[in-house]
């Protein structure tokens, strides 16, 4: 299912982060222009570093409380580190500084989902598309409630939107195929992957869901094929390797169940089912029980091999 996820510029950076409690005191002198100081703090919080980008948020917060770019910046900061609670509160900061800030709302919205309080989230995350119906955070933010609700529709209008918004960002479109599987529309889902390795040919999380699909389909081959990519592209991806051994398994079984009968099988048997799996190095009679042991007594995989039936 869907998480809070960190895609570049999609969560507002209306971050507000707490001054931990127990920081000293200290007297904060302004500057004439914080505009450069917030600047370098929103880019620290881009870089990926939460923590110093809230720490430098915090400072300009304190000196200058009328600041609306300061108290986003905390608030995002917030959000990227856990602490909704501080996250809320500097959102809510903002929203008194100016309550037509979509960026204050979605970071409200995202405090509000970390703190399990989903209802107030999407009201928040709908107040700030009002405000901005393309804003790429809130957006991202509506598809993770509707998403983790088992709102389908709502989840891939969300989703689709930020698509169009981002045609290069792959991510997005992993998502929206994991969307058309969660809501049992398989083939839809190899479609929508299809379409996101067009565009991201090296991708090695698009490969392993394009393989989990077409396993799903019984296109054991094929799963088979883009695990293996996934595999070349990131070696030590052990989902890819789990689809693989799972496809390779039923490929195999359900060939010596049709030429052999059912389980136990003869050594010499799997030997020779196993010569057509050489080239993928993928072999050995020992391995392939294994397997047996581990995946062929499960009633899913079972009936998978039943189903297949790869006698041609």
């Amino acid at each position: 299912m869907l998480s809070t996820r960190r895609l570049p510029g999609l969560l507002a950076l209306t971050l507000l982060v707490a001054c931990p409690a127990d920081a000293p005191l200290q007297t904060v002198e302004a500057p004439a222009d914080p505009g450069p100081a917030i600047a370098a703090a929103r880019a620290t919080l881009e870089a990926g570093d939460a923590a110093a980008a809230a720490q430098a948020a915090w400072s300009l917060v304190q000196a200058h409380p009328d600041r609306l770019d300061a108290h986003l910046v905390l608030a995002g900061a917030n959000v990227l580190q856990g602490r909704h609670a501080e996250a809320l509160q500097s959102a809510d900061a903002a929203l008194r500084l100016d309550s037509d800030s979509a960026d204050a709302h979605t970071n409200r919205g995202a405090a509000l989902l970390g703190l399990g309080r989903p209802d107030e989230a999407l009201r928040a995350t709908e107040a700030a598309l009002e405000r901005q119906d393309d804003h790429q955070g809130a957006l991202r933010n509506a598809a993770r409630i509707h998403g983790e609700g088992g709102r389908w529709l709502a989840e891939r209008a969300a989703l689709e939107t930020l698509a169009r918004l981002r045609v290069a960002d792959a991510e997005v479109r992993l998502l929206l195929a994991r969307n058309r599987a969660n809501a049992g529309d398989l083939p839809g889902a190899l479609v929508a992957i299809e379409g996101a390795l067009e565009r991201a040919p090296d991708n090695p999380a698009l490969h392993n869901f394009a393989a989990t699909v077409l396993y799903e389909l019984d296109r054991l081959e094929a799963a088979m094929d883009h695990a293996a990519i996934a595999l070349r592209l990131a070696p030590d991806r052990r989902d890819s390797r789990l689809v693989f051994e799972a496809a390779f398994y039923v490929r195999v079984a359900s060939r010596l169940r049709c030429l052999h009968g059912p389980p136990p099988w003869a050594a010499e048997a799997v030997t020779a089912e196993l010569l057509a799996f050489e080239s993928q190095g993928v072999g050995g009679v020992e391995r392939f029980r294994a397997l047996h042991a581990s995946q062929g007594q499960q009633a899913s995989v079972i009936e998978r091999v039943k189903r297949v039936g790869a006698c041609d």
